[in-house]
C-alpha cells in the first residue's frame, strides 16, 4: 500500500517519531536470547543447549497473539526415577538379608535429580511471526522486550497503513481501518475517528462527482 505522503491522499494521523536502536539480552541456565532492535527491523538470536538460530524480522511481521511455554529437561526426571527405583530395590534387598533399614545413596541421588527436574524450569513468552516464533524468556527483561517489540510493531503498522486515500475504494479503506483496530494499532476512539473521516471523504467525493455530472449536462 502507498503511504500518506503521496499526492491524492489524506493523512489520518501524525507520523510517529523514530525509534532508537538498542540491544537487549537475556540468560537463564543454558538459554540465551539477544534482540538487536533497529529502526525498521530487528535481529533475533536464540541459543539453547546444543542449538542456535538467528532471524531478522520486520516489526510488522509479528502477530498480536501471545503463547506460553514451560520447558523442563526430562533427562533429570528419567534419571531421577531410575535411581530412586534402584535405591528402593537396594534398600529392600538389604532389609530382607540383614533385617536393617538404610537409605542407599542411589535413592538420595534420584531424589536430587528429580528435584532438579522440578526446579530447573524456564518459562517463555512466544510471539508468532510469519517466518518463525519469537521466543522470549519470561522474566522482568522479557516484559521489557515485549513492550519494545509491541510499541515498534504498532508504530510500523501505523506508518504503513494508517492513511486515507481519495483514490482508494471506501470499503477497502474501511476494512484496513478495522484491521488496524484488531491488531491493536488503533484504539476504539481512533477507529471511530478514522471511519468518520472516511465517511466525510467519501461524501465529499460523491458530491464532487455529482457536480461534475451536472456540469456535463
Amino acid at each position: 500500500m502507498a503511504n500518506s505522503e503521496k499526492s491524492g491522499e489524506l493523512s489520518a494521523a501524525k507520523p510517529f517519531g523514530t525509534s532508537q536502536s538498542r540491544v537487549i539480552t537475556q540468560k537463564r541456565f543454558s538459554t540465551r536470547t539477544r534482540f538487536e532492535l533497529d529502526e525498521s527491523d530487528f535481529a533475533y538470536r536464540l541459543d539453547t543447549e546444543g542449538s542456535s538460530r538467528t532471524y531478522r524480522l520486520e516489526y510488522a511481521e509479528l502477530s498480536s497473539d501471545r503463547e506460553t511455554l514451560v520447558e523442563r529437561n526430562p533427562w533429570w526426571r528419567n534419571v531421577g526415577l531410575l535411581w530412586m527405583l534402584i535405591g528402593l530395590a537396594s534398600a529392600a534387598v538389604t532389609y530382607s538379608s540383614k533385617n536393617t533399614l538404610s537409605v542407599p545413596i542411589w535413592l538420595w541421588l534420584g531424589m536430587i535429580c528429580y528435584a532438579v527436574y522440578h526446579f530447573k524450569v524456564i518459562h517463555y513468552q512466544i510471539i508468532p511471526a510469519e517466518r518463525c516464533n519469537v521466543v522470549i524468556i519470561d522474566d522482568a527483561t522479557g516484559a521489557e522486550v515485549i513492550r519494545e517489540l509491541e510499541s515498534r510493531r504498532v508504530e510500523q503498522l501505523r506508518q504503513r497503513f494508517d492513511y486515507l486515500a481519495a483514490d482508494e475504494h471506501p470499503e477497502q479503506q474501511r476494512r484496513r481501518i478495522e484491521w488496524l483496530g484488531k491488531q491493536g494499532a488503533l484504539d476504539a476512539n481512533e477507529v471511530s475517528a478514522r471511519l468518520l473521516q472516511l465517511n466525510a471523504l467519501a461524501g465529499a467525493s460523491a458530491l464532487a462527482a455529482e457536480r461534475r455530472e451536472q456540469d456535463d449536462e
